[in-house]
């Protein structure tokens, strides 16, 4: 932080401040349209908010960690006591979900490609933008659910399109805002697929708690 600032100029913090704003607007649409409308209110008909409320630990737990595999106890126990979904579902889909739902890595290291390409003035073209979008998906299902894994990630992306690597240090000062904001919405997509899988396997108890329909 303190060479971006000793060569940007105090400027540099709206551009980082225009990054944590970009992730964290795309990551709550992406919960809000992905894992609750879609599967959590049209598929199972569950209230949204009632879910939230229910995963809340987890989600803000996540938040505070910013570790996904680090996450374990805490998710399966919300899963069992909160959300009252069966072991046999939350014991296989949680920790399935920590090394291979990554969708928050994906979002973050795709808008900082975009941003990147911009403040050094090499705009990418559609193709390079699928390229970055395939990328990104593809090889956050190899992030380790730990704190910093992604910032490491971030260098495979940013050489898949010719973006200097100094663009890791300019990052690296707000990447844990970024990975508590990522490990969220990956927690709270593991608990949407297992409470769904759960409906579908009758094993959620849904008589009681804020999810009694």
């Amino acid at each position: 932080m303190s060479v971006g600032v000793g060569t940007e100029g105090v400027s540099v913090f709206s551009s980082l401040g225009a990054l944590v704003l970009a992730v964290a607007v795309a990551v709550v649409i992406y919960i809000v349209f992905t894992y609750l409308f879609v599967p959590i209110s049209v598929v199972i008909s569950v209230s949204p908010v009632a879910f939230l409320w229910e995963a809340k630990d987890a989600m803000l737990t996540a938040f505070a960690t910013r570790s996904s595999s680090g996450m374990f106890p805490v998710t399966m126990t919300n899963a069992e006591e909160d959300l009252r979904i069966e072991e046999r579902v939350y014991s296989f889909a949680v920790p399935i979900g920590a090394t291979t739902n990554m969708d928050g890595a994906a979002i973050r290291q795709a808008i900082t490609v975009m941003l990147a390409a911009n403040a050094v003035g090499q705009p990418l073209a559609l193709t390079e933008q699928l390229l970055v979008l395939i990328v990104a998906v593809l090889i956050s299902i190899g992030t380790g659910g730990v704190p910093g894994a992604g910032l490491i990630m971030l260098t495979v992306v940013l050489s898949q399109v010719g973006l200097p690597l100094t663009v890791v240090g300019f990052v690296a000062g707000i990447d844990p805002i970024l990975g508590r904001i990522a490990t969220m919405n990956n927690v709270t997509g593991d608990l949407a697929v297992s409470t769904v899988v759960g409906k579908w396997n009758n094993a959620v108890d849904f008589t009681e708690g804020s999810l009694v329909r």
